[in-house]
């Protein structure tokens, strides 16, 4: 059983690229240089990841996984919003499919509304940033393996 400071952590080569790096971002528009460093440094293939759970101060290691099907080149997890995420909603409705045989319990959605107050189903708010002009919700959601999860906003 997994206890309540349970975290996960996806650890890909870009990530390690962007360490040895000193953090610097893929810049739009280089991604094949990005990429081509990646297999240059030895890091293999970069459509491949690791997820690590950190439980009670111990660091478990899970299975290897990949981004996505290599025959149809689609990706194994998918964000779709129903409206428009630009700060211009009043509400919206977040669906993550899951096509991985794993489940990820901490997934994070991103909803930037229109300025206001706003009630969340399906997750649970971490953070609220208020600005003038717009309100940014950050929602945990979790979503089984081979399943879709949804979460939906809106203003009270």
């Amino acid at each position: 059983m997994k206890s309540p400071l349970c975290q996960q952590i996806v650890v890909s080569p870009l990530s390690h690229l962007r360490g040895l790096q000193g953090n610097r971002q893929p810049h739009p528009g280089k991604v094949s240089d990005n990429l081509e460093r990646v297999r240059k440094i030895g890091f293999g293939n970069p459509r491949w990841f690791r997820v690590l759970t950190i439980e009670d101060s111990k660091i478990i290691s899970n299975v290897v996984l990949q981004y996505g099907d290599n025959k149809t080149l689609t990706p194994l997890m998918t964000l779709d919003y129903a409206a428009a995420n630009d700060g211009t909603a009043s509400s919206n409705r977040a669906t993550i499919t899951n096509d991985f045989d794993m489940a990820f319990p901490e997934c994070k959605v991103r909803f930037a509304m229109k300025p206001g107050d706003y009630s969340v189903t399906g997750g649970k708010i971490e953070q609220i940033i208020k600005a003038d002009k717009a309100s940014v919700y950050d929602v945990r959601i979790p979503v089984a393996a081979k399943a879709k999860a949804v979460v939906t906003i809106q203003r009270r």
